[in-house]
Parts: structure tokens; sequence; C-alpha cells
């Protein structure tokens, strides 16, 4: 049996001006340009749907810092906000919630018929804006993005090492995609790893280098032999 039901706090909602929301110093989270200009779209076609929470106390914002560089770069004045009293420990706990990925459940392979229908009934440019193709679930294991860069986020690597430049398109240029492995994080270690001790051998730097020719490798072994 359930036991008595827990008494939340009263939502306390106000109009404030964008001007006094203070962005909290230690916020964990970053975003870039390509996916502000996602959520800025979102915002647009939905409408602020998702309030910026705000501590009175100390006048920062505790989630929604993203949402409120977006109302910024709209000239948005003022907007409804959701009011918190918090002590700085309280805050910067209820900021790192607010934040944990571990905390909002993750996709299951239903998501690929709701991407589906989405894909069907919306524009194009606006699936692409949104990044529903960023949305990853069970049984999505590769992507081809054609005309991107190429990076496979090797921690510890060089940055200068984890891409190929785009092609301008000119003479002699061939097309990029990008191949996205979804791994858990016991795999994506266990590949770091392994791109490090091939990249050794091969005398190769470029970890997308690396991965191609050891798949290039391998299947000329298997098909060299095996029949067929």
């Amino acid at each position: 049996m359930q036991g008595p039901a827990k008494k939340l706090p009263t939502l306390v909602t106000r109009q404030v001006a964008i001007n006094e929301l203070v962005p909290a110093p230690y916020n964990p989270r970053s975003i870039t340009p390509m996916a502000l200009k996602g959520l800025e779209e979102s915002v647009t076609q939905f409408g602020l749907v998702e309030p910026i929470i705000w501590n009175e106390k100390t006048g920062h914002v505790v989630g929604g810092h993203q949402r409120l560089e977006v109302l910024k770069h709209m000239g948005v004045a003022s907007t409804e906000v959701v009011v918190v009293d918090l002590n700085e420990d309280q805050e910067r706990a209820l900021n790192l919630t607010l934040n944990n990925d571990a905390l909002m459940g993750t996709f299951n392979e239903g998501v690929s018929e709701l991407l589906a229908s989405i894909k069907e009934n919306f524009p194009a440019e606006l699936y692409d804006t949104l990044q529903f193709g960023e949305i990853y679930f069970p049984g999505k294991t590769l992507e081809f993005v054609p005309g991107a860069d190429i990076d496979y986020g090797l921690a510890g690597t060089d940055d200068s090492q984890l891409g190929l430049v785009e092609g301008d398109g000119g003479p002699g240029q061939n097309e990029v995609y990008t191949l996205r492995l979804i791994l858990s994080g016991d795999q994506r270690a266990e590949l770091v790893e392994m791109v490090r001790w091939l990249a050794a051998k091969y005398g190769i730097t470029a970890p997308t280098d690396v991965i191609f020719r050891a798949v290039r490798d391998a299947y000329n072994y298997h098909r060299a032999t095996t029949d067929g």
C-alpha cells in the first residue's frame, strides 16, 4: 500500500524583467550555437512552455540558462518565472538536479515511430533545426550525415586530430560524412584504448583514419579467409 500523499511546496510564479535574471556563475551546462538556434526555434514554435527558475534570495537563475539566452536574443523584456527561495547550497543542489541526465530517463525504441511521424509531417528544415536527428535510442547504432565534419570525440586526444574539415566542393574534394557510433561508457573506453593502440601500430594520428584502416583490414582478412 502507498503511504499518505506528500504535500508539495506551493508553486510561486512572477513576471520578472530579463535584466534582473542573473545567470548562476557555476552553471555546469553549455550549448552549441546550432543547439541554441534549435532552442530558439522551439520557443518560437511552441512558446516558453518551461519557465525559467529564479532564486529570489540570490537573484540567480537556477534552471533555464539557455532559455534565458534565447529570450535575450529575441529581445524579450520580461518573462514569467518560477520563484524559489533557497540558500546557496540548496540552489546549487537544485541546479545540478535540473541538469542531471540520470534523472530524466532514456528514450526507448518507441521514439523511432514518433520521429518518423514528425519527419513525415513537419518541414524538413524545422526537423533539422530542432535536431530530432540527434535523438538516440536502442536500435539506432549508426548514422550517416552528408556534408558534416567527422568527430569521434576521443577524450584526451588533441582537438586538431579529431576531425576532417568539410571539403569546399572543388575539384578533387570528397564529400564528407559523419559516422556516429552509439556506445556505452565501457564500450567507449574500450574503443579509445583500441584506437590508441592501433594508431601506434599503423603510425597514424587521426582517429578517423585509424578506424577506417582497421575496419578495412578486418574486412579484407575475413573476405580472404571465408568463402564468397
